[in-house]
């Protein structure tokens, strides 16, 4: 009886062991592969970091953003200024840091003209840096 039940578990376990060898397929609908490339080429365009900006002006209106950047270019000409549209605003901040030292910098000589700019941490094209 014991050899019985020894040779009844050695059948068992061999044939869990083969079982487990066996191949796995994964079944996909061809489409995500599309997807997962065309993530890969928009991903791959524009990289960008986290850095810093100053925000001087929000408005809902592009005409009065686009304006207010006018007033700052001819004010502040070595300040590159952009306009960004978050909806339902289009923001006005300027330059591009890479930390909050380098912004503040730049926030205090604004700060006389622009007394409400503050700084936001925000995503930035590497090619802007």
């Amino acid at each position: 009886m014991k050899q019985l039940l020894t040779v009844c578990c050695l059948l068992v376990s061999m044939f869990a062991v083969s079982q487990n060898s066996g191949n796995i397929e994964i079944v996909a609908d061809s489409r995500l592969d599309e997807l997962m490339d065309l993530y890969h080429k928009e991903d791959s365009k524009s990289p960008v970091v986290m850095g810093y900006r100053i925000q001087l002006f929000s408005s809902s209106s592009r005409s009065e953003a686009q304006a207010q950047k006018d007033k700052f270019y001819a004010q502040f000409p070595d300040i590159r200024p952009f306009i960004e549209y978050q909806a339902p605003n289009f923001k006005l901040r300027i330059g591009t840091y890479r930390n909050r030292m380098e912004a503040y910098r730049d926030l205090t000589r604004v700060n006389l003209l622009y007394p409400n700019a503050f700084i936001v941490k925000t995503e930035i094209p590497l090619n802007d840096l």
